[in-house]
């Protein structure tokens, strides 16, 4: 079966409880997001794009997480990527981050996004578009992923440094 058209893919990285998200900072627009990254001719779907993308940025093998079904689209402008929700599979190993690439990454509490502005203005516009989906509940259940909503578990903790788990 063919693939859909995409640009490109990743995941949506979340702790063993689903309490944290994993956001990286983009070394040369200096904006948060989620690993993924451009499809490649050799991807032959986009779950190998996003397998691929996590490993290059962050250096997570496939072992690490869990994917979750089902895909879902983000679009802003001409640029569409599919993204799967991911889990890890225990406590976060030690991230290796690309190079030049990626500037730093950071476990952030899923529920301080829903809350307040955070992200807004450093997030990149697939983060931005997947935090406004969560704050509206009502729409297509596939993408803002029921699954996730019952991970959660109430958490006012405020980002600090210490989240920080990887720098360039």
């Amino acid at each position: 079966m063919e693939s859909p058209p995409y640009a490109g893919a990743g995941f949506v990285l979340l702790s063993r409880d689903g309490g944290f998200v994993l956001l990286i900072k983009d070394a040369r627009s200096h904006k948060w997001g989620f690993p993924k990254g451009h499809r490649e001719p050799e991807d032959a779907s986009d779950l190998l794009t996003a397998v691929r993308e996590c490993k290059e940025e962050v250096g997570l093998e496939a072992s690490a997480y869990t994917v979750i079904e089902p895909s879902f689209r983000l679009t802003r402008g001409s640029a569409s990527y599919i993204f799967r929700y991911a889990v890890l599979k225990g406590d976060s190993p030690p991230l290796s981050l690309r190079p030049g690439e990626i500037e730093a990454a950071l476990w952030v509490p899923v529920a301080s996004l829903l809350v307040g502005q955070a992200y807004a203005e450093t997030g990149n516009k697939y983060l931005r578009t997947w935090i406004s989906d969560l704050k509206n509940m009502d729409g297509d259940v596939r993408r803002k992923s029921a699954l996730l909503y019952a991970m959660l578990t109430p958490s006012n903790e405020a980002v600090r440094s210490t989240h920080v788990v990887a720098r360039a």
